[in-house]
C-alpha cells in the first residue's frame, strides 16, 4: 500500500485538486479488488473450450426444439447444381462403362486447351460436341492453372493413342491444330 500511495503522491503532484487524488485511490481500490474477484472466480471455475460449450448446449436443446429452414434459391444457381451434378455423374458413368478397374502409365490425345476467360465453357462445348460423336469414348476435363484441358481416351500403346488421335482429327478437323498424344496414368480394364 505504501508503494501504491507512493505513486499516487506522485501523479498527486500532477493533480490540482485533492478530491481528484481520493476519486483516483478509490477507483484503483475498487479496480484491483474486482480484478482479484475475477482471478478467485477463474481459478474456482473450470474453463471448458466454447465449442463444447456450443456443442453441449445443441444436444440439449435438440430435445427441445424443432426448426425448420427454408432456402431460397436463384434459379440460375439451381441451373448450375445440375450441371455439376450430371459432369460428376457422367465421370462415374465412364468410370462403370468397363474403365477405371487399373490405373497404368499409358496415353491420352488431347483436343483442348486454353487459358481465356472464356476457357471452362469451350471446355464443356468441346466435351458436349465429343460425346454427340463419340458417346462411348472417356472424356476427362481438367483445369490445371490457369489452362482448362480436354483429355480423350485411355490408350496402353503410343499406335493406340496415334490411331485416336488420327480418329478425333477426322472427327474435328477445326481442332486439329491443337490435338496431340500427351502421356500419363490412364484407366485400364
Amino acid at each position: 500500500m505504501i508503494t501504491l500511495w507512493h505513486k499516487i503522491n506522485t501523479l498527486g503532484t500532477l493533480m490540482l485538486n485533492k478530491r481528484l487524488k481520493i476519486i483516483f485511490v478509490a477507483m484503483l481500490s475498487v479496480m484491483a479488488a474486482s480484478s482479484k474477484a475475477q482471478m478467485l472466480k477463474d481459478d474456482a471455475e473450470p474453463k471448458i473450450p466454447a465449442e463444447r460449450q456450443f456443442l453441449e448446449a445443441l444436444r440439449d436443446s435438440s430435445d427441445k426444439t424443432k426448426g425448420v429452414v427454408i432456402l431460397n434459391m436463384d434459379p440460375r444457381l439451381e441451373k448450375l447444381m445440375e450441371q455439376k451434378h450430371k459432369m460428376a455423374s457422367d465421370r462415374s458413368s465412364a468410370a462403370g462403362m468397363g474403365v477405371g478397374n487399373r490405373s497404368v502409365q499409358g496415353y491420352r490425345v488431347q483436343v483442348f486447351s486454353s487459358n481465356q476467360r472464356t476457357a471452362k465453357t469451350d471446355a464443356q462445348n468441346v466435351v458436349q460436341q465429343i460425346r454427340s460423336k463419340a458417346p462411348k469414348l472417356p472424356v476427362y476435363v481438367s483445369y490445371q492453372s490457369p489452362f482448362w484441358k480436354v483429355r480423350v481416351g485411355n490408350c496402353e500403346t503410343t499406335t493406340e493413342a496415334q490411331q485416336l488421335r488420327n480418329d478425333m482429327k477426322g472427327l474435328f478437323p477445326e481442332l486439329a491444330s491443337e490435338i496431340y498424344i500427351v502421356k500419363g496414368k490412364v484407366n485400364v480394364e
